[in-house]
């Protein structure tokens, strides 16, 4: 945008340029003159008609008649002298001078002309491009004086377009100006460039966000401007805070959220193997908070929220980070404390400011908090460790009679364990155990074809717990195989019930985990539910891991044929990461292999990858097997994958797993995004 000032700054140039062309004609014309003429009175008129013809190069209009009118009248003069009509050869000489110099002026003034016009219309154009560009332009003087300044720029300023910010410098926010016009002073080079922001002041004093790039230009005589082009980011700087703001605090309580805190806890981590001090990680759960939003309603709970997030700040020094983790959940991270009777000391501070009378929209509330404290050793520590270890101590408050502080112990986890075990139990009698299912996408079709079931357990007072909560703990006190057949007898009655309704899909995909396939009675009982619901065995497939394919391999071989022979789909999951021993591909019947999402996360200059997908995908072509690839978060994944070869998939780009409510509400939906993905 630079270029578009230049006229402006040099446009006053091209008339000393073109009198000093002249004069290099009058000037040796003139000497001509005597020298053929002599010094005569006819010389004079001679001298004076040259005269004339060269004001009249300069002048315009009437000025330029008279000075031809003076120029011929000497001509006449000059030729009615008796020494001219004695030598007329004189005459004729001065004659071809002037003709000479009238030739050459009256070529100069068309050029001369002509240069103007192309100027003007150079000038013009040059001058929309400014007036009605969105950039901001400005011209500077050697004093750095503004004397232009586009027609948007002062109206930005609250200025009318024909008024003139004279004040420039005065508007600069106090703190700016002096790195303004510093930058300004050493600006002192032609194509000098600066790259800088800094707040201007408007007519009704609000101050704007100015990012400008500034450049020093001379003009022909040696003076240095200035051209700075500016950008009003105001808007944009506000919607990167506000970015930054969501994607580091909560936007209910504006408490730092998760992510901002696992920061947090990670520094205060690595900034203890020096520190004498103690710190702790504080997690604090309120009592039967679901009461209050079952009875008084989401709204209401949120605005208690607010309330018990502003007495935790209060609670706790200005440098202790209070975070808000979602729900119900609040942590603090307590730093510089002398010892851990004073970690105990802010803990029931913390109790006592939530059990004070809370009173919200007309209605008294007597809150209580269960908490857990997790102290951060000078040792080894790490975020999620710690967090495990409050969650552990939290609900050992909870059960304890609630309201109080628990401080982590080993014995602890032991006795979590324990009891988890029982509510699992529990769980599993009161019909607590519920399904999610993911849709999976058919990459040619565009088509949803299946779906894979996933176990979830609604905790009466930890709420909805994903399976590594406790599969790995169902796994170890056996419950797994309990828990294995209530998933897969949900999930055929749920695929039953699709297909009564018109909703067809052609797989559902239940995992099966070790110990449920190496049980006796596997067969046994997935003939019972699927007798029991009515379900096709063609329309259910069941998923072991790679690794469980190898552990023994006989058994294994005999398992997966009497399923075949049953009719029911096999597939391996997580396909990469076992032994990849690939003899076991050829042998085992089996009818699709999940690509890991460990492959199928992968960015575009990670090409490593990309070809042992490509390599899966070319090994299950020749096996005549169909591959799902799992963990597709990007469209480009889809589209990728899609070019390959692959034939289904299914991740968070297609659908996050959802309650079988949900997805027999969003069924339509989800087969326009199914088109939508592969177009």
């Amino acid at each position: 945008m630079i270029f578009i000032l230049q006229p402006f700054v040099n446009a006053g140039s091209l008339p000393t340029e073109w009198n000093s062309r002249l004069l290099l004609v009058f000037i040796p014309s003139s000497l001509a003159v005597l020298a053929i003429l002599g010094f005569h009175l006819a010389t004079l008129l001679a001298l004076f008609a040259l005269v004339f013809l060269y004001l009249s190069s300069r002048f315009t209009g009437r000025s330029r008649i008279i000075s031809l009118i003076f120029s011929i009248a000497n001509i006449i003069f000059f030729f009615s002298r008796r020494e001219i009509l004695q030598n007329p050869w004189h005459g004729f000489a001065f004659i071809a001078v002037f003709a000479t110099v009238s030739a050459m002026i009256a070529r100069e003034t068309f050029m001369h002309r002509k240069m103007n016009r192309h100027l003007k219309r150079t000038e013009l154009h040059y001058r929309i491009i400014a007036e009605h560009t969105s950039d901001l332009i400005a011209v500077f003087n050697e004093d750095d004086e503004l004397f232009y300044a586009s027609p948007n720029h002062l109206t930005m300023l609250g200025y009318q377009p024909n008024e003139h910010a004279h004040e420039f410098f005065a508007m600069i926010h106090p703190d700016d100006l002096p790195f303004i016009r510093n930058a300004f002073t050493q600006m002192d080079k032609a194509e000098d460039f600066r790259q800088f922001e800094f707040r201007i002041r408007t007519l009704n004093d609000s101050y704007l966000l100015l990012e400008t790039h500034a450049t020093a230009i001379a003009t022909e005589s040696g003076r240095r401007h200035i051209v700075t082009v500016s950008r009003d980011i105001t808007k944009h700087r506000a919607t990167e805070k506000e970015m930054l703001t969501l994607a580091f605090h909560d936007p209910l309580t504006q408490l730092p959220n998760r992510r901002r805190f696992r920061e947090h806890v990670q520094e205060t981590i690595a900034q203890m193997r020096s520190s004498q001090t103690f710190s702790a990680l504080v997690l604090i759960d309120l009592d039967r908070f679901k009461t209050i939003n079952d009875s008084l309603g989401h709204d209401f709970g949120d605005m208690v929220l607010r309330h018990v997030s502003e007495r935790l700040r209060n609670g706790v020094k200005s440098k202790d980070m209070v975070a808000r983790m979602g729900g119900d959940e609040f942590t603090v991270l307590l730093t510089e404390m002398n010892s851990t009777l004073d970690i105990d000391h802010v803990c029931n501070r913390i109790l006592d400011a939530i059990a004070s009378p809370l009173s919200v929209n007309a209605h008294v509330l007597y809150l209580t908090a269960s908490l857990g404290v997790a102290l951060i050793e000078k040792k080894e520590s790490d975020f999620d460790t710690l967090m495990k270890h409050a969650d552990i101590a939290m609900y050992r408050s909870k059960h304890a009679g609630r309201n109080i502080v628990t401080v982590f112990e080993e014995t602890l986890q032991d006795e979590q364990s324990l009891t988890l075990e029982h509510e699992l139990r529990e769980g599993l009698s009161n019909g607590e155990i519920t399904v999610y299912y993911q849709p999976q996408i058919h990459l040619s079709a565009g088509t949803i074809t299946g779906v894979e079931a996933l176990v979830r357990w609604q905790h009466p007072t930890r709420g909805l717990l994903s399976p590594g909560e406790f599969i790995q703990l169902a796994e170890e006190c056996g419950l797994i195989v309990e828990l294995g057949v209530i998933v897969l007898r949900m999930a055929c009655q749920e695929m039953k019930l699709w297909e009564r309704q018109g909703i067809s899909y052609e797989t559902v995909w239940v995992n099966l985990s070790p110990r449920q396939f190496q049980s006796p009675d596997l067969i046994t009982s997935i003939q019972d539910v699927l007798r029991e619901t009515g379900l096709s065995p063609t329309s259910l497939g069941l998923e072991i891991t790679e690794s469980l394919a190898m552990k023994n391999t006989d058994l294994i071989m005999n398992k997966l044929r009497q399923l075949r022979d049953l009719g029911v789909r096999i597939a391996i999951d997580d396909f990469g990461t076992g032994y990849s021993s690939l003899s076991y591909l050829q042998q085992f019947p089996i009818n699709v292999i999940k690509v890991d999402k460990s492959f199928t996360r992968i960015s575009s200059d990670d090409q490593n990858p990309r070809f042992i997908v490509t390599a899966i995908l070319a090994l299950a072509r020749e096996l005549n097997l169909r591959v799902i690839a799992e963990g597709m978060e990007h469209i480009e994944q889809i589209h990728w994958m899609r070019q390959e070869g692959c034939d289904y998939a299914q991740g968070y780009v297609v659908a996050r797993p959802m309650t079988p409510e949900m997805l027999t509400k969003m069924h339509r939906e989800l087969c326009d995004r199914a088109r939508e993905l592969i177009h």
